[in-house]
């Protein structure tokens, strides 16, 4: 493609190796987007810092944080500071595999190289102790949010939410709705998501708990959906689930 370009006389720009970088981006396509920043660097051009942005989305998108961190280290060796965004995109990767290592590594890195953190990037730590199911982890991130001045969303206390509920530690969760209340903060569908599923797994399962919970939800006004479905079938077990529904008039909806 770019020998195309020559044979035209026109030479590939910075601004035309970023555009078939960030394609690959969208795609996942790892080796794509690195074989264009190997063709940039021979051809003697620099990449930009969005360019290096772009080739850490790649890895991400394609599950390689680890390849990534690597992309985002070397952008940084050649003189470009990453954003609080940039790092964001790493954590979003390392969340997804659930490397809670990796993830409170970059929060060291941030700190060594003074970009603040955001509720986003602390979600995304959350996040990542939810899947590795690492408790006591993310209880302690989430009082470093306000350690920081930062106030928790709805996204940061469902993730939080989450991880108790793994662990069937319901009365937990159950603690967390009042705080995100207290913060005029209203539940979602995946907040209930994280509470159902919390009942379902304690030691005894809590039916009743689950029942009431779920029937205050749906006269709130939210919406059900098959998660929630799901979830709820788990907590009460089938015949009950379905009398529920039936009652509530979401049978079929």
């Amino acid at each position: 493609w770019c020998s195309r370009m020559r044979s035209m006389g026109i030479l590939p720009t910075v601004t035309t190796y970023s555009t078939m970088v960030d394609a690959c981006a969208k795609g996942g396509d790892i080796e794509g987007a690195e074989m264009w920043m190997e063709s940039m660097e021979a051809s003697g051009l620099q990449p930009k810092a969005v360019t290096y942005s772009s080739m850490v989305d790649a890895c991400i998108k394609g599950g390689d944080p680890k390849r990534a961190h690597q992309w985002h280290l070397r952008m940084q060796a050649k003189g470009f500071k990453p954003s609080a965004y940039s790092f964001s995109v790493l954590m979003n990767g390392f969340a997804k595999a659930g490397n809670v290592d990796g993830a409170a590594g970059l929060l060291s890195e941030m700190a060594l190289l003074g970009v603040k953190p955001n509720i986003i990037i602390y979600s995304g730590l959350l996040h990542a102790c939810t899947v590795a199911r690492k408790v006591k982890v993310a209880e302690q991130v989430f009082q470093q949010i306000r350690v920081d001045g930062l106030k928790p969303n709805i996204v940061t206390y469902a993730s939080l939410a989450l991880t108790y509920a793994n662990a069937g530690l319901w009365s937990k969760v159950e603690g967390l709705l009042e705080e995100l209340m207290q913060d005029s903060l209203t539940m979602n569908s995946h907040f209930l998501f994280a509470l159902l599923l919390s009942y379902s797994k304690g030691k005894p399962r809590q039916s009743d708990r689950a029942e009431a919970a779920f029937r205050k939800a749906m006269a709130s006004g939210m919406e059900i959906n098959q998660h929630l479905r799901s979830v709820l079938n788990s907590a009460l077990g089938r015949p009950r689930c379905q009398l529920v529904l039936q009652d509530l008039k979401l049978v079929g909806r």
